[in-house]
């Protein structure tokens, strides 16, 4: 951006002179330095909003030293010199309506189309720029004022030449259809599932380390293969675990492996699976022996049972919240919590024990890390879409509480028999995580009594932003100790009981919509902002800066113009 002109004489020293102080010293004396100060002040600021308005940084640059130009001329005209940084914006924005008018609404060029980003939160990046390109001057000012700047309605009635109120119901707009348009972008993205190639098992009777004999192959990963196996030392089953063919070849993935097998040793506790040995692959595969776990995962167990009633599924929550706390005190974030990677066994004094498995993705903190639970680098996206947490979405670093909002997750399926957010695709998915509500536990479970705290917790735990989630492990497990110390308990008993069937939703769009409107029929005519509920509006709220923070160009831009 260029730099302001030079300007001659002093502000006054001592406290910060007010705008309007600054106005009325331009106004009496004509002093370049009154309004030199007001464009330092403003200049930024004004910027940001043509960018905003017209898309183009060259064409941002001019309408703001035109703003300027024309305020200076026109600041007899300002009734209220401390309402100076409305003005200029409003004078800004005349600037910007004259241009659109003279070019007389012009169809814009059609540019070739792009080559979609490869990287999923580069699609999701480029699905926030198209929406943005979709609302209205207005309503894309409003947005990123309200929701970027955190301006009040007051200020944005100013800028946009409204009522407060008007103010109000143009963001309430603008966010609604932010949200419905992600929802049916997302929708109509093509996904090309990913095939694995094909697994060259270990041939039965093998031994690994001298020690593991393979018995037979019992599953298969995104990077590895999982075989039954006997210790000849102890003569007991283990669980083996080898990298894939084409996974070994990449040194990265071969790093990862490694990397779990020293969190599963070093994570030892009753709720995870227990280690037993690694090996480095020298001179045979790469392999991670762990107990072999004689039981069912959380997925089979809900496919077969249909929802819990929620003693069970508070049970279980509480299994996995306490292996957690241990993993998360150690610095440990998992990543990629969800009801494939939760074993259900007997034991003794439980018939239903929880164990956690699968470190594939999960890091671990450097010894020298600033923060013990920050580990994900900005840019990195890991973990199954239906349970990712919004900031994994986004790519942000992320630390403990993304596993919390997986375990919400979890249990939200298990009490619903369904996750909170069901979409065509992971695109889908990523707009909802970050964007929509999910229905409430009513919709699916009418016939479960208490159903408050239970919301409440869910609430909590599936908060949008990782400053108003449950904040710790120890917490959430605090809170599910207490429901079950409560004696919680549901009208349901019969764990196979068939949840009820309300009217589906027509789309995954649709089911954003519903999860974003408040309870009861919308009246014909009705506009977005009538439908929505105060929480609904305050959580949109979050949600709205979270994906423009995380995808929308302007502020690549501005931070290439504060450089």
């Amino acid at each position: 951006m260029s730099a302001a002109p030079e300007i001659a004489g002093e502000v006054p020293s001592g406290a910060e002179v007010s705008d309007a102080a600054l106005v009325e010293m331009y106004r009496a004396t004509g002093t370049d330095v009154a309004f030199g100060e007001l464009i330092r002040r403003h200049q930024i600021a004004v910027f940001r909003l043509l960018l905003t308005l017209l898309g183009d940084p060259d064409e941002a640059e001019k309408a703001c030293e035109q703003a300027f130009f024309d305020a200076a001329r026109k600041l007899d005209e300002l009734k209220d010199p401390a309402g100076f940084a409305a003005w200029i914006s409003s004078v800004a924005r005349g600037i910007v309506h004259k241009a659109e008018a003279g070019k007389g609404k012009k169809p814009k060029k059609r540019s070739a189309p792009r080559k979609p980003p490869s990287d999923p939160r580069g699609v999701v990046k480029q699905q926030v720029q198209g929406v943005l390109g979709e609302l209205t001057n207005d309503e894309r000012a409003a947005l990123v004022l309200a929701d970027l700047e955190g301006d009040s309605y007051e200020s944005i009635a100013a800028t946009l030449g409204t009522t407060p109120a008007g103010a109000e119901e143009l963001v309430e707009l603008a966010r609604s259809k932010f949200v419905d348009a992600m929802v049916r972008r997302a929708e109509g993205e093509d996904t090309v599932a990913y095939v694995h190639p094909p697994s060259q098992d270990l041939e039965p009777g093998r031994v690994l380390g001298k020690r593991f004999r393979i018995e037979e192959r019992v599953g298969e990963g995104g990077m590895g293969a999982v075989f039954r196996a006997t210790d000849l030392q102890t003569k007991r089953e283990v669980a083996v675990k080898t990298l894939l063919p084409e996974a070994a070849k990449d040194a990265g993935l071969r790093k990862r492996f490694e990397r779990e097998a020293q969190i599963l040793q070093k994570v030892a506790h009753p709720n995870f699976v227990r280690f037993v040995d690694y090996g480095d692959g020298a001179s045979e595969p790469a392999y991670v022996v762990m107990e072999f776990l004689d039981g069912s995962a959380l997925s089979k167990l809900l496919t077969g049972e249909s929802r819990l009633v929620p003693e069970r599924a508070l049970h279980i929550t509480r299994h996995v919240l306490t292996g957690l706390a241990h993993a998360h005190h150690l610095g440990i974030v998992h990543r990629d919590v969800k009801p494939d990677n939760v074993v259900i066994v007997q034991e003794p004094e439980d018939p239903e024990f929880a164990k956690i498995l699968d470190f594939g993705i999960a890091r671990l903190a450097e010894p020298d890390a600033p923060e013990k639970t920050k580990l994900t680098q900005k840019g990195e996206i890991f973990g199954t879409p239906i349970y990712m947490s919004p900031e994994q979405v986004r790519g942000d670093p992320i630390d403990s509480r993304a596993d919390l909002y997986s375990v919400s997750v979890m249990l939200y399926e298990m009490l619903a028999a369904r996750p909170p957010f069901v979409s065509k695709n992971q695109n889908g998915l990523f707009a909802m995580h970050l964007a929509a509500l999910p229905p409430p536990l009513r919709d699916w479970a009418p016939d479960v009594a208490q159903l408050g705290p239970l919301q409440e917790l869910l609430d909590a735990g599936l908060a949008k932003q990782p400053e108003a989630r449950i904040a710790t492990a120890a917490e959430y497990l605090e809170r599910v100790n207490a429901l079950i110390a409560d004696g919680f308990g549901g009208a349901s008993r019969d764990p196979s009981a068939a949840r009820p069937k309300p009217k589906p939703a027509t789309s995954a769009s649709q089911a954003a919509r519903n999860a974003t409107t408040s309870p009861g029929a919308s009246q014909p005519g009705s506009s977005g902002l009538s439908r929505l509920s105060a929480r609904t509006k305050w959580l949109l709220l979050a949600a709205i800066l979270s994906v423009l923070a995380a995808g929308i160009t302007l502020w690549l831009l501005y931070g290439t113009m504060r450089a």
